[in-house]
C-alpha cells in the first residue's frame, strides 16, 4: 500500500470520529481534478465524503479532504449524486489557507463571494445576482458585480466597484484578463488570455458590462468573433426540441413515468460521444442511448467564441405511452 492510499485511509478514519458517523451514514469518493469518480486511492487527487443531513435539514454534509489529511471544502448538497453545492461553503488551499467563502444555490454561487490569494491575502469580492432561466436554453444566466480587487500584497486596485482590475488564472501564474471597472461593471476594453487553449482575447464593454464586440486569437491565427465568453452545448432549438426529438424517436413498449440521467460529450464538430449512464442497464437506458447516440449534431460548447468539447448531463424523459 503506497503512502497515498495510507493517508486517505487515515483521513476517512480521523473524520468518521470528528462528524460523529456512529449516527448518521455517510459515503466516501476518490476523485481526480478531472471530476472523475474512481475505484480506489490510488490515483486520486483528493477525497470526498458526504454525511447524511442534519435534524431539521435537507442538505447533505460535504467534507473534502487533500492526500494529506489537509482540508479541501466543506459545505453542504440537496443530492449526493450529481454533486449540487447548497448553502454556505469554503474551499481551501493544500497550505490551509481559505481560498473562497460563498454561498450556493442549487449549484450556482449566489451572493458576494470572497476570494484569496494562496499567500492568506483577500483578492477579489464579486456579488452574484439570483439566477434567471433562459427561456429558449433553460440555462441560467446572472449578472457578477466586481466589487473590489486587491494585489497580493493587499495593494488596492478596485474599490467600491470602482478601479482597474487584474484577473488571475485559477493557480495564479500569470493575469488572464484585465480591465477598468465602473459601477462593478467591467468597462470598456478588457484583454487578456487563456494559456491553457493558446489563445488571447479583447473585449469591449457598454456602460452596463454587457460584451459590445469581442474577438479570440488562437495560436494558428485563426480569429473568432463572440458575444459570450462560455456557451455551454444545445440542442437545435433548445431544450424544447430536444424534447420532441426524444417522443419523436423513442420505442420502448410501455415506458412508465420518470427519467433516465445521460451524461455524455458533445465533440468540437457538434457529435455526441462517450455516452456514460447513472443507472443500471434496462430496457428504457438502452433506449435512451439510442436517442442520444442517434441524434442530428448539436451546436458545441464555446470558449471566448472557440468551439470546444464539453461534458453534458441531460434527462431523458419516459412521460407517455410510447
Amino acid at each position: 500500500m503506497n503512502t497515498k492510499s495510507l493517508s486517505l485511509i487515515i483521513i476517512l478514519c480521523v473524520v468518521s470520529g470528528i462528524i460523529d458517523i456512529a449516527c448518521a451514514q455517510q459515503q466516501s469518493f476518490y476523485i481526480n481534478y478531472n471530476g472523475q469518480l474512481l475505484s480506489s486511492a490510488d490515483s486520486a487527487d483528493y477525497i470526498r465524503i458526504i454525511k447524511a443531513p442534519d435534524d431539521a435539514s435537507n442538505l447533505f454534509n460535504i467534507f473534502e479532504f487533500y492526500p494529506d489529511g489537509q482540508k479541501k471544502l466543506i459545505g453542504k448538497s440537496a443530492k449526493v449524486d450529481p454533486y449540487n453545492l447548497d448553502g454556505p461553503c469554503v474551499s481551501y488551499y493544500r497550505n490551509g489557507f481559505r481560498k473562497r467563502v460563498v454561498n450556493y444555490s442549487s449549484g450556482l454561487m449566489v451572493g458576494e463571494e470572497y476570494l484569496y490569494f494562496p499567500n492568506g491575502v483577500l483578492y477579489t469580492v464579486k456579488s452574484y445576482s439570483k439566477p434567471k432561466v433562459d427561456i429558449y436554453t433553460r440555462i441560467p444566466i446572472q449578472d457578477v458585480k466586481i466589487i473590489s480587487c486587491n494585489d497580493s500584497l493587499n495593494t488596492s486596485l478596485v474599490v467600491e466597484g470602482k478601479g482597474h482590475y487584474r484577473g488571475y488564472d485559477p493557480e495564479f501564474k500569470y493575469i488572464c484578463e484585465e480591465g477598468d471597472v465602473l459601477n462593478g461593471n467591467k468597462i470598456a476594453e478588457w484583454h487578456g488570455e487563456d494559456r491553457a487553449y493558446g489563445l488571447k482575447f479583447t473585449e469591449n464593454y457598454t456602460a452596463n458590462g454587457k460584451i459590445e464586440n469581442a474577438t479570440s486569437v488562437t495560436a494558428d491565427g485563426k480569429t473568432y468573433a463572440y458575444k459570450q465568453r462560455e456557451v455551454s452545448p444545445q440542442f437545435a432549438g433548445g431544450v424544447d426540441s430536444f424534447n420532441d426529438y426524444v417522443r419523436r424517436n423513442l420505442v420502448a413498449g410501455t415506458i412508465v413515468r420518470g427519467a433516465v440521467f445521460v451524461t455524455f460529450t458533445v465533440e468540437k464538430d457538434g457529435n455526441p460521444s462517450g455516452i456514460v449512464l447513472k443507472d443500471k442497464a434496462n430496457e428504457f437506458i438502452i433506449e435512451a442511448i439510442k436517442v442520444v447516440k442517434n441524434s442530428p449534431k448539436w451546436m458545441p460548447a464555446t470558449h471566448f467564441g472557440v468551439p470546444v468539447a464539453r461534458r453534458l448531463t441531460i434527462p431523458v424523459f419516459f412521460n407517455q405511452v410510447y
